[in-house]
């Protein structure tokens, strides 16, 4: 009988059972691998989850620029309409001046600046600042861009300070890309970047 170790909070002869070494270390290891790939897929995800936040803050100061210029047709003076400009993190309103001088109709802003007078840039204004500080945002973890989108009423004709007929927002969070489209009838889309 070979020489045997007693406990001695064991009564003798008690059957003594126990994890080897190697199926310690086996088990370690199975545990580290499935907290690595649970690490990698939660950060993934976490980007996931601030990427879509921020793309529908984006889309939600699309949509109430477009509501507020409707809303203030012949209302306020010298203001003609509203929109949103993309610079890195921030989301800048601003308004649409009323020009001095319009083909056919002074009131209709639209004739101004839609296809009659086609050549004409859009001029700003001072905001109101309830309205600009309702229009302005911030993303928390993405950057945009994509220059700036005007809706001018009453359809309201959407102008784009690219000068193009739509625009494309560029949303960037670390890894994960996305772009909003929003095209000259002012509809909202969204797509994956190209990359």
């Amino acid at each position: 009988m070979p020489n045997q170790v007693q406990n001695p909070k064991l009564k003798p002869g008690a059957d003594v059972r126990a994890f080897t070494l190697v199926e310690m270390m086996v088990v370690v290891l199975v545990l580290t691998i499935f907290l690595g790939f649970g690490l990698t897929s939660g950060t993934a995800i976490k980007n996931q989850l601030a990427f879509f936040r921020d793309q529908q803050v984006v889309i939600t100061q699309i949509y109430r620029a477009r509501a507020l210029a409707v809303a203030t047709k012949s209302k306020e003076a010298g203001v003609c309409g509203y929109g949103i400009s993309f610079s890195g993190n921030q989301i800048n309103g601003f308004a649409v001046a009323r020009p001095s001088f319009a083909p056919q109709d002074k009131e209709n802003c639209e004739l101004y600046y839609g296809p009659y007078g086609s050549n004409h840039s859009l001029q700003t204004t001072s905001c109101p600042s309830d309205v600009c500080s309702a229009l302005s945002a911030t993303l928390a973890s993405a950057t945009a861009s994509g220059g700036s989108i005007a809706f001018v009423p009453p359809s309201p004709l959407v102008k784009f300070g690219s000068g193009g007929s739509s625009a494309d927002i560029t949303i960037r969070v670390n890894d994960v890309c996305g772009v909003v489209h929003v095209n000259q009838f002012g509809q909202v889309t969204t797509r994956g970047c190209s990359n």
